[in-house]
């Protein structure tokens, strides 16, 4: 299919690190913006993309409390990968002017030394058709990818972080091996192999190497 471009940019003032459109003409983005004296400012863009010929509509901007990095929509919420200030799921048909609005919905994965969902940096949402539960996978940078269950926004709950293999140095591979997630940490001067080769002991019987 041929793609035609409907629009150039009509906005240079919207926050576009990452947007999501909800199906029914609003497109809601996040990311940093340039404010007073150089100092960036966190914030979720809310933006009328009825006519997808002028999408520089904005109807709400939202002042976050941390960098985003990704959002998602489900359910009238925006799922944010919020940094280092991990999952945060806010109402956006909510005003945002005080805490008692319900706008900051709730928030899993913060902390300041070493936060459980690392650098939350990507999402995406999945439900499972047998047992209706909904859960956030999230990119947590060097932490590797954390699952979170947000079937009900209100209590969410990390169910696993599975983190990236370590590798140490003088590592080799031999030929058709895959390294998998089940090795959490290969030492050393290791050789990884799917078939150890035989080795022949002194006295000229073998054996299969372990």
């Amino acid at each position: 299919a041929n793609l035609v471009l409907l629009s150039d940019i009509d906005s240079a003032g919207i926050a576009a690190q990452s947007m999501a459109a909800n199906g029914s003409g609003w497109l809601v983005s996040v990311g940093d913006i340039t404010v007073g004296a150089g100092q960036a400012g966190y914030v979720l863009d809310l933006i009328d993309a009825k006519d997808p010929t002028n999408t520089g509509k904005p109807l709400t901007r939202y002042t976050l409390p941390a960098a985003p990095r990704d959002l998602a929509l489900a359910n009238g919420v925006a799922f944010v990968a919020d940094g280092s200030n991990g999952l945060t799921v806010y109402d956006i048909t909510k005003s945002p002017t005080s805490a008692s609005t319900g706008f900051l919905v709730s928030n899993i994965g913060a902390g300041t030394l070493k936060p459980p969902l690392g650098t939350a940096s990507g999402i995406t949402l999945w439900t499972d058709p047998v047992s209706a539960r909904s859960y956030a996978f999230i990119a947590a940078g060097p932490r590797g990818v954390g699952v979170v269950d947000v079937t009900d926004v209100l209590a969410m709950k990390l169910v696993k972080v599975f983190e990236p293999i370590k590798i140490e140095d003088g590592v080799r591979t031999l030929p058709g091996t895959t390294l998998t997630p089940y090795l959490a940490r290969v030492r050393a001067g290791s050789v990884v192999g799917f078939d150890p080769p035989k080795v022949r002991r002194p006295n000229g019987s073998s054996k299969k190497s372990s």
